[in-house]
C-alpha cells in the first residue's frame, strides 16, 4: 500500500480486514524495511495516533486494523499475512524440527528409481511400497479419453501403496493414480503444492468393493477399505480459493428454465465446471446442479448446460442484509469443482479418507513408539467418499492427539486443516471428529452428505468455520442402537466432553432434523465463540436445537447470534 503524494500528516485512513483463511500471524514492513514493525497492544493501540505500519490483529476472530497515513515520513507498507510462520510443518519436516532426510526426486515412470525393487516399475493389481528415505514423483499422465469409470481406459490400478518415504506428483501434466487403498504410513504424501505453484491437474481414484478387504491400521482402528489412510503426514493443496469463488448470491431471480445470467466479474469458474444451487423455500429437496456451458470474465454472463434451471431461487440485485438485520438470504450458487481431486469410483460402494494416531508395537527390546496422522487439505474436490449404512465418514479424524509429544496432556502443537474443499455426495456424514484434538475446518462445502453433514464427539481445540452443509439425506437404514438423527451439524450432541470448541459462521441448508444440534454458552457471556453467527434455511425440521453441557445450564444457559428462516419447523429450541 503506498500513500497518495499529496496526504498531509493529519490524512488518516483506518482500515480493517476480516479474513476467512487461516493465518498465524501478520507482518508488516515500511519502506522496504525487512524488519517487521511491532503490533500495537489490545489494550493501549489507539488508531488516531498511529503511523503507518502501526496495527493490531487477532488470529482468533480473523481481523488485522491498521492506517495509512504519512506521519514521520513513511509513505509505503507492504502487509504480509502468514499461514504459518514460527511453526511450519512440510512433509520433509512434519514436526518443524530437524529435517526428515529424504533421498532426490525419482520420476515413477524410470525403472533405475525401482532399483530397490528390481528394477521393475509396479504393475496392475500389485503393492507398492515407497520406502523410508526414498522420494518418488508420480508423473503418469492421464489417459486421454476413456470415460471415469472405464477401468481400461486408465494404465494400473494397484492394490495397496505403502508410504513410508515420500510421494509427490510430477507437475509437467496431468496426473492420475488409481489404486485401492493408498497408506501413508509413516512418510509423506504430497499433492500439489502449499505456495500454489502447481499448475496442473492431479487425481487421485481410489477402486474397490464392500467386499474387498480391509486395512487395519491398529488392533483397535479399523481403516476399512477403498480408503486413503493417514498415520503420516499428507498435504494436498489445490489452488487458492477466494470467497466469491466459493459461492455465489443470485443477483437476480432465477425461474425454471433459466439458463442465462449474471455472477461476479473474474471468478475462476470455467466450462464444464459443476455449479449446486441451494435452495431457497421451505423445500429441501430444490437443491440442483448444473455444468457451465460458458462464463465471461469480463461481464460475468453465465450460461448453464442443458435445458435450465428445475427449481425457482431467490435472488436480488443488491443484499438482504440491511432490510433484515443482517441476515443474507439470497440464493447460495455454489462452485463444486477443483483442479486437485481426490475420488472413488461410483459402483455402488464409497471410499473414506481416514487421519489416525496409533503406537506401533514393535519386537523386544525396541521401545514401541506413536505414529501421528497430520492432514492439510486445502482447495480439493472429494467426491464418492463416505461408506453407506457405518460411521465411516467422507473426511474421518479419529483419536488424533494434534500433537508432536507423546504426552496427551500437553496443548497440541500439530495441527490438521481441512480448508477451501468440496467435499460432495457422501453415502455418510461429510466429516467426522472423534477423540481429537487441534483441527481446524474452514471455508469447506459439504453438497449432499447422508445422516449427518458435519459430526464431532468428545474432541477439544476445534475450530469449524464458515462452512456450507447442504442436502443432507435420511439415512434408509441404521447399524447403530440409538436414535439415526439426521442434521447439518452435530457438535457434542451426545454428552461428550468437548470444552474447547469454537462454531461460528457457518450455514446449514436442507437438513431433516435440525441444522444445528450445538452447546449452549452461559448466560450474559456476549463475547463467547462456542456457537455464534451460524444460519439455517430450508430445512425440514429446527433451524438449531441448542443444549445444556454443564450442571449451571440447568438454572440458566444462552445462545446468541443466531439466523434461522424458512425451516418447516422452529427456528431455534433449547433443552
Amino acid at each position: 500500500m503506498t500513500v497518495w503524494e499529496l496526504w498531509t500528516d493529519e490524512d488518516l485512513v483506518q482500515w480493517e480486514y476480516t479474513h476467512h483463511e487461516v493465518r498465524e500471524t501478520w507482518d508488516f514492513f515500511v519502506d522496504g524495511s525487512e524488519t517487521p514493525v511491532q503490533a500495537q497492544s489490545m489494550a493501549t493501540g489507539n488508531p488516531t495516533t498511529w503511523t503507518i505500519g502501526d496495527h493490531q490483529f487477532n488470529t482468533d476472530a480473523e481481523w488485522v486494523r491498521w492506517v495509512a497515513t504519512p506521519r514521520n515520513g513513511h509513505s509505503y507498507v507492504n502487509i504480509v499475512g502468514w499461514l504459518c510462520k514460527d511453526f511450519c510443518p512440510t512433509p520433509e519436516n512434519p514436526e518443524g524440527g530437524e529435517t526428515i532426510p529424504v533421498g532426490e526426486a525419482m520420476p515413477w515412470s524410470d525403472p533405475a528409481t525401482w532399483s530397490f525393487a528390481n528394477g521393475e516399475l509396479p504393475k496392475h493389481g500389485e503393492d507398492v511400497t515407497i520406502p523410508a528415505g526414498k522420494h518418488i514423483v508420480f508423473d503418469i499422465e492421464c489417459p486421454a479419453i476413456g470415460p471415469e469409470n472405464d477401468f481400461n481406459a486408465v494404465h494400473s490400478v494397484f492394490k495397496t501403496i505403502f508410504i513410508d518415504g515420500k510421494l509427490s506428483f510430477s507437475n509437467e501434466a496431468d496426473t492420475c493414480l488409481h489404486a485401492h487403498h493408498v497408506y501413508v504410513r509413516g512418510g509423506h504424501l504430497m499433492m500439489g503444492h502449499v505456495k500454489n505453484l502447481h499448475q496442473y491437474g492431479i487425481e487421485l481414484v481410489l477402486h474397490g468393493s464392500v467386499d474387498d478387504q480391509h486395512v487395519l491400521a491398529h488392533n483397535t482402528i479399523v481403516a476399512g477399505n477403498k480408503a486413503l489412510v493417514i498415520t503420516g503426514t499428507a498435504w494436498i493443496f489445490g489452488p487458492r480459493i477466494s470467497w466469491d469463488d466459493q459461492v455465489q448470491r443470485a443477483q437476480e431471480p432465477l425461474t425454471p428454465g433459466m439458463t442465462a445470467f449474471k455472477v461476479d466479474r473474474a471468478l475462476a469458474w470455467k466450462a464444464g465446471d459443476l455449479l449446486g444451487f441451494a435452495p431457497t423455500s421451505f423445500s429441501v429437496n430444490e437443491y440442483e446442479e448444473h455444468k457451465i456451458h460458458s462464463y465471461d470474465i469480463m461481464t460475468g454472463d453465465l450460461v448453464l448446460e442443458g435445458n435450465g434451471l428445475q427449481y425457482h431461487h431467490f435472488g436480488q440485485a443488491d443484499s438482504t442484509t440491511t432490510s433484515h438485520n443482517g441476515a443474507e438470504m439470497r440464493g447460495e450458487i455454489y462452485w463444486l469443482s477443483r483442479r486437485i481431486k481426490v475420488r472413488a469410483t461410483d459402483n455402488g460402494w464409497a471410499g473414506q479418507v481416514n487421519v489416525f494416531d496409533y503406537q506401533q508395537p514393535v519386537i523386544p527390546p525396541a521401545q514401541p513408539f506413536w505414529r501421528r496422522g497430520q492432514a492439510i487439505f486445502s482447495g480439493v474436490e472429494f467426491t464418492n467418499f463416505g461408506q453407506q449404512d457405518t460411521h465411516y465418514a467422507a473426511i474421518r479424524f479419529e483419536n488424533v492427539a494434534g500433537t508432536t509429544i507423546d504426552d496427551d496432556t500437553c496443548m497440541p502443537s500439530r495441527p490438521s486443516y481441512v480448508v477451501n474443499n468440496v467435499i460432495r455426495n457422501s453415502r455418510s456424514y461429510g466429516l467426522s471428529i472423534l477423540n481429537s484434538k487441534n483441527i481446524k475446518i474452514f471455508d469447506n462445502v459439504f453438497w449432499k452428505t447422508r445422516q449427518l453433514g458435519v459430526n464431532v464427539r468428545n474432541s477439544n481445540y476445534i475450530s469449524i468455520l464458515y462452512n456450507h452443509v447442504i442436502y443432507v439425506e435420511t439415512r434408509p437404514w441404521t447399524a447403530i442402537g440409538e436414535h439415526d438423527m439426521n442434521g447439518g451439524y452435530h457438535i457434542c450432541a451426545y454428552g461428550d466432553a468437548c470444552p474447547n470448541i469454537n462454531v461460528r459462521d457457518n450455514t446449514a441448508i436442507g437438513a431433516t432434523y435440525a441444522g444445528f444440534v450445538a452447546p449452549a454458552h452461559d448466560c450474559d457471556d456476549f463475547n463467547q465463540k462456542k456457537f455464534r453467527n451460524n444460519v439455517a434455511h430450508s430445512n425440514a425440521g429446527i433451524g438449531a436445537i441448542i443444549y445444556g453441557w454443564k450442571d449451571a445450564h440447568a438454572t440458566c444457559m444462552e445462545s446468541s447470534f443466531f439466523f434461522a428462516y424458512k425451516n418447516q419447523e422452529h427456528g431455534i429450541v433449547h433443552y
